[in-house]
C-alpha cells in the first residue's frame, strides 16, 4: 500500500529516519522524521502513519 505520495508542490523536509513497528492492536505503525540541519528554511518533522490492514 502507499501510506503517502508527493511531489514538488508538497511542502516535505528531507526525512533521514524510518522506524516500523506493530503495536498491541496489531496495527503496523511507520515513524519518519527530518531534521532542520540548523536552517531556518527547513523544518524538524515527526510524521507517524498506521496501517490497520
Amino acid at each position: 500500500p502507499i501510506i503517502l505520495s508527493a511531489d514538488m508542490s508538497s511542502q516535505i523536509d528531507n526525512m533521514e529516519g524510518i522506524a516500523v513497528h506493530r503495536n498491541g492492536e496489531g496495527e503496523t505503525i511507520v515513524t519518519i522524521v527530518s531534521d532542520n540541519n540548523f536552517s531556518f528554511l527547513q523544518r524538524t518533522l515527526i510524521l507517524q502513519f498506521a496501517y490497520r490492514g
